[in-house]
């Protein structure tokens, strides 16, 4: 009891200090809580949470107190638990003495807010009321004013007292209480500002905001045709996407757009410790937004609540998903629009997402080249640039690059100019006048530095950052080149023509050979030149040694690649991760294959979405993988021809410096057999040498370190050799016969 009377005391003198300086303080239990451990030690171990809820609990109890002195002084309700009372530990917004008996009636709107000036007295009384001593029952039957007689307590409930019932109704009163303190506070706990962001702010989701537009923005300024029309607006729209690719920016440009009440909510403050209370704060969060309807909800990273239930790993995340679809099912009509923002859509509970709740689904992908540019261009409004920044060039620059990270490259371009302008003028001087500010600005130096400088966050998400890799870095291959072109390059660039003529479906592309040929290289061409988006998967890299998770694993590919169309999936070593089945069909192996199997040509649509696989061994690879349909063009990358080799020497060594008594062609003439692999290990070898025989001239001659960095370096014929002597053909003949053929067999006969 002494801790109550100090918990009263304390709030009490809190209180009146706060009417006394900063009345509108006064009712503001966040500033209370804040106050009281700022003023007593002993609180400030205490959680803010649980003092908060003590604080709105005697809140709650005076606004009760004031409603009941304000509508007159008939008879009080005498239905409330005469045993209940309330401490700190477990507070109860229900009181009791022996016969006058107060609870709280949350049915009806919210009381009248107090003058100032007797704000403090009745919080002051009603906590004197609440914290007093419950007094024992007397012997004898005390009847109130037309009120019958008090029977004293039964020792045991029989069936049909209404001792049950009467548990039930007490339980129900607790429930509603809680809702009503939620309620209480729901628009200080939820309600956001409009934020100042608009559509017209977001770049490169053309697509996106036409879908916004009508799922959204029609139905919250314009309900009326709606009415007028008998539509009702989608209940619910779910962002999903990559981190960083912009749900919450669109949320919030959304709010700023159609200039409606705002309701803003992290999933991880939905969670809470007491029971109940986080069903309690979903029910109070839709019901604070139907009352201000027409208006949005935004529940970001809407996964870390709604999980799939039979995963659920604590009965509370159950409860919660359970309330989250009843909430959502009462929003019929009501012109309230949820949206919810997650990375992981899979995670979810497959309930949420079926027809009336989450009506529909927008992904929010990797934006390809014209996206990027167009976003740089709506995150530069408002800086200073020179006339030498093309957007265009730098788009082309941050292949895998999503909002978050052009946000990113902008401020470190701005940083990067901060430095270069410092170090032109004279930090010295106090103030620079317009003259000298006026040539100042940041140039496409300063972006190309912050390119380097940032990661793009794709690359964590399992997306590949596409090498500056063109056509023209590729040697040889020429008939290759062209088929690649015609099969996965030209869709991507013209695709309203070959949707035209009626192949809309997207090819499979197999590329085996000798190892050491460029099948990894040719991927990565293809990726740079079509500005497509590239997930690049080693085979063993899906492979899980738990029951389910390889497959799950290929399901996110596909999802990703589909989310981030146009996009390219590349797999190497493909043999490793689809293996001829067996007739048993029970390893995790051939769940694999199933798996691709059925994304490759099943159910959900691959549109835009290309497959290029590269392996050494195509015998090896299950038939069903290679039919029309899935990988239908299987290409054979042999071994360069001498045309070829001189090709590959050509761009391998660009910046090599050879001597007089050195040609390509010679080089090649010596390189029969040769993988491009080899070429370039034998030019590595062959600088080698030369750097050796060299360093070896010059100790001999003794010119010291000055002469060894002023010397020019030149590769000579007997470094070649050196080099050819080093480095045999990795491919024997009888090898190049074996790759020919087992492709051969593979593709059932029919090579490219």
């Amino acid at each position: 009891m002494d801790q109550k009377r100090r918990f009263q005391q304390r709030l009490s003198t809190c209180v009146a200090n706060l009417e006394a300086h900063s009345p509108a303080l006064a009712k503001d239990p966040d500033e209370i809580a804040r106050r009281l451990q700022e003023s007593y030690p002993d609180y400030k171990r205490k959680k803010v949470g649980a003092l908060k809820q003590w604080v709105k609990d005697a809140m709650a109890t005076t606004a009760t107190a004031r409603t009941a002195a304000d509508g007159g002084g008939g008879k009080k309700d005498t239905h409330a638990d005469n045993n209940s009372s309330l401490t700190p530990a477990n507070p109860v917004v229900s009181t009791a003495s022996n016969n006058d008996q107060m609870t709280v009636d949350l049915t009806h709107d919210k009381p009248p807010s107090p003058s100032p000036s007797n704000s403090s007295g009745l919080i002051n009384s009603s906590l004197r009321t609440l914290y007093q001593q419950p007094q024992p029952q007397p012997k004898q039957d005390d009847t109130q004013d037309g009120s019958k007689p008090q029977q004293p307590p039964a020792k045991k409930a029989r069936v049909g007292d209404g001792s049950e019932g009467e548990r039930r109704k007490d339980r129900r009163g607790r429930r509603r209480e809680m809702d009503g303190a939620m309620m209480g506070s729901s628009d200080r706990s939820f309600a956001a500002p409009i934020p100042d962001v608009t559509l017209q702010d977001m770049g490169g989701i053309d697509k996106v905001l036409e879908l916004i537009r009508e799922l959204v923005i029609y139905p919250l300024v314009h309900p009326e045709v709606f009415r007028h029309l008998g539509v009702q607006p989608a209940t619910g729209v779910l962002l999903h996407g990559p981190p960083g690719s912009g749900k919450t920016q669109l949320a919030n440009a959304i709010a700023g757009t159609a200039k409606v009440p705002f309701f803003k909510l992290a999933a991880t403050e939905i969670v809470s410790g007491m029971s109940g209370e986080s069903e309690a704060l979903v029910r109070s969060l839709f019901e604070a937004a139907r009352a201000s309807a027409p208006s949005l909800v935004f529940i970001d990273e809407i996964d870390a609540v709604c999980p799939k239930r039979e995963n659920a790993a604590r009965e509370m995340e159950k409860r919660i998903v359970a309330q989250i679809l009843s909430s959502l099912d009462e929003l019929g009509g009501s012109f309230v629009i949820v949206l919810g923002a997650t990375n992981r859509p899979d995670a979810l509970d497959p309930a949420l997402r079926r027809a009336g709740r989450f009506d529909r689904e927008i992904a929010m992908g990797i934006p390809d080249e014209t996206a990027r540019g167009r976003i740089l261009q709506v995150l530069s409004r408002g800086l200073r640039l020179a006339g030498d920044v093309d957007f265009t060039r730098l788009a082309r620059l941050t292949p895998g690059f999503v909002g978050a990270d052009l946000s990113a490259v902008m401020k470190e371009a701005a940083l990067f100019a901060i430095k270069r302008v410092f170090s032109q003028l004279d930090p010295n001087k106090p103030t620079y006048s317009q003259d000298e500010l006026s040539s100042l600005a940041i140039q496409e130096q300063d972006f190309e530095h912050a390119i380097e400088c940032v990661q793009p966050s794709a690359r964590r998400e399992g997306f590949t950052t596409i090498p500056n890799i063109t056509w023209e870095q590729v040697g040889g291959l020429q008939a290759l080149k062209k088929e690649l072109t015609l099969s996965i390059c030209e869709p991507i660039r013209r695709p309203e023509i070959f949707h035209r003529l009626g192949l809309d479906i997207p090819a499979g592309v197999l590329l085996h050979g000798p190892p050491g040929c460029g099948k990894t290289l040719l991927a990565k061409a293809v990726a740079k030149e079509s500005g497509a988006n590239l997930i690049a998967i080693k085979g063993p890299e899906l492979l899980n040694k738990y029951v389910g998770e390889s497959e799950k694993a290929v399901r996110e590919v596909f999802q990703r690649a589909r989310v981030s169309a146009p996009c390219i999936i590349f797999f190497d070593e493909l043999d490793s991760l689809c293996p001829k089945r067996s007739a048993e069909g029970t390893s995790a192996s051939e769940r694999v294959v199933n798996q691709l199997l059925t994304e490759m040509d099943g159910i959900l649509e691959r549109r835009e979405v290309y497959v290029i696989a590269a392996t050494n061994r195509a015998d090896l690879i299950d038939p069903a993988m290679l039919r029309p349909g899935r990988l239908d063009k299987i290409l054979y990358v042999p071994l360069p021809d001498i045309h070829g080799r001189e090709d590959i020497l050509r761009r391998l060594a660009i910046k090599t410096p050879w001597a007089s008594d050195v040609t390509l062609d010679k080089i090649a003439h010596q390189t029969d057999g040769y993988s491009g692999a080899d070429l370039q290990a034998v030019i590595r070898e062959a600088t080698l040498a030369a750097l050796e025989q060299w360093s070896a001239d010059t100790d001999r001659e003794g010119q010291g370190q000055e002469g060894r960095e002023g010397g020019e370096i030149e590769i000579g014929w007997p470094a070649i050799e050196r080099a050819l002597a080093k480095v045999k053909p990795s491919v024997s003949a009888a090898q190049q016969v074996f790759y020919k053929e087992a492709g051969g067999g593979a593709a059932g006969g029919q090579r490219s």
